[in-house]
């Protein structure tokens, strides 16, 4: 969470902090996010079959994703989700602690970022900072500036 506080900080970006118990799924979540304005978002870690591209895919958390389906959307014939070395390895988070700050830590920019396209049209956009046991909201100006400053290009998903 550190990491994320001075990155906000550093860049003076606009952002609300909210601390809570400790979520690991979608609908934990949605307890502790009733309180919370903005959209929710769900992030997954993902590898092609040969394991050797990864993928952050960000979609709105209420929304059902087939997997099936998405795999040809970023270009690939079969995903799964990535370990938990995988995640430690490139983003250097644990399982229930993925967000677009994982992305932070991946200097070499190993890992394509896909968002759906809500994430973009949303006035507010809610992640974990790195760390389950608290969200970060940002604005759509705010979160365009964390992509802009971790120098992060992305694709977008329907």
């Amino acid at each position: 969470m550190e990491v994320v506080k001075a990155f906000l900080e550093q860049f003076d970006i606009q952002h609300e902090w909210y601390n809570h118990e400790p979520v690991f799924t979608v609908e934990e979540a949605k307890k502790t996010r009733a309180n919370i304005k903005g959209l929710h978002c769900k992030n997954l870690f993902l590898r092609n079959q040969k394991g050797n591209k990864h993928f952050l895919v960000i979609f709105p958390a209420d929304l059902p994703v087939d997997m099936k389906a998405l795999a040809p959307k970023i270009g690939i014939n079969r995903i799964s989700f990535a370990s938990a070395q995988r995640l430690d390895k490139y983003l250097k988070v644990k399982p229930g602690a993925v967000s677009i700050f994982g992305l932070l830590h991946d200097q070499e920019q190993a890992v394509e970022l896909y968002l759906h396209q809500d994430i973009l049209q949303a006035d507010t956009v809610t992640f974990h900072p790195n760390d389950n046991a608290a969200t970060v909201a940002l604005s759509q100006e705010a979160f365009r500036k964390v992509l802009e400053y971790q120098g992060r290009s992305y694709q977008v998903v329907e």
